[in-house]
């Protein structure tokens, strides 16, 4: 079962399995391939959980599916209220704060704006204010064991467990502020851009260290599948990589997530 929120944070209990998808950046079709393969319906009918770590939309150079993804992601949230949990992105940010996004010179943030205009026609705007309203109700983490799922990490502003109690989307403006890494933060390997929050090995075991936990498992970084960073897993949803997590294990090393991962075929 889930233990009760604390702002910005969700538990999960032990017990069943577990698949964490990562960004889908308006992939519908890949989206229902993992769903498929992964036969996530017929899991959490069972019981079982499905997180869905942020960055479910803006699409980029193909067709967006962000629309699919968000109504489905709302049925399923709707249908296993206590068993499916997503988390905030830095894309589901961006139409929080009203700061845009873009991937190279395309505003994503506006895009999903004229895609909204496209799907629903004079509905638009209520639409809009129904998915902003459903990203500033996201938790930023989840804990389950030892491991701590999010969108992005490090933070080294996050000392404790007891932080995500004061977390509030709409405060998060800039790299300066608390929660802005779990959103933005890239390994210096990708990036030493002060807006990508870079950061080394020694900053993720420093992270966990001072939240008792032991691997940190995150997507954003755009790496072939999966990538490790010290005691940080990053898995790619994008290129077709989640992971399916036996909740009865213990799982106290990346080296010991080996066995989660999986690749849509």
């Amino acid at each position: 079962m889930r233990k009760p929120l604390t702002t910005g944070l969700v538990t999960v209990e032990p017990g069943g399995k577990l698949i964490v998808i990562t960004d889908l950046h308006g992939k519908f079709y890949l989206f229902k391939k993992i769903i498929d393969q992964a036969d996530v319906v017929k899991s959490l009918s069972r019981g079982d959980y499905l997180i869905v770590a942020g960055d479910f939309i803006h699409a980029s150079g193909e067709k967006d599916g962000s629309v699919e993804i968000l109504e489905m992601l709302i049925y399923l949230k709707n249908r296993f209220e206590n068993n499916v949990f997503l988390l905030l992105g830095n894309h589901e940010w961006s139409h929080i704060a009203g700061k845009p996004v873009f991937k190279g010179s395309v505003n994503q943030t506006a895009e999903f704006v004229k895609l909204l205009e496209n799907h629903y026609g004079l509905k638009a705007e209520a639409k809009l204010k129904e998915f902003v309203s459903l990203f500033e109700s996201l938790p930023i983490a989840a804990r389950i064991g030892s491991l701590l799922i999010s969108h992005a990490a490090p933070d080294l502003r996050v000392t404790s467990m007891d932080d995500f109690r004061y977390y509030n989307p709409r405060k998060i403006l800039s790299p300066a502020d608390k929660f802005y890494p779990l959103l933005w933060a890239r390994p210096k390997s990708f990036s030493t851009a002060a807006e990508d929050s870079p950061y080394i090995d020694e900053d993720v075991e420093l992270f966990l260290g001072r939240l008792g936990l032991s691997v940190s498992v995150v997507g954003h970084t755009p790496v072939d599948k999966f990538c490790k960073i010290g005691k940080q897993l990053i898995v790619n949803s994008l290129d077709g990589a989640y992971l399916d997590i036996d909740l009865t294990k213990k799982y106290k090393s990346v080296e010991d997530l080996e066995e989660t991962k999986r690749v849509v075929k």
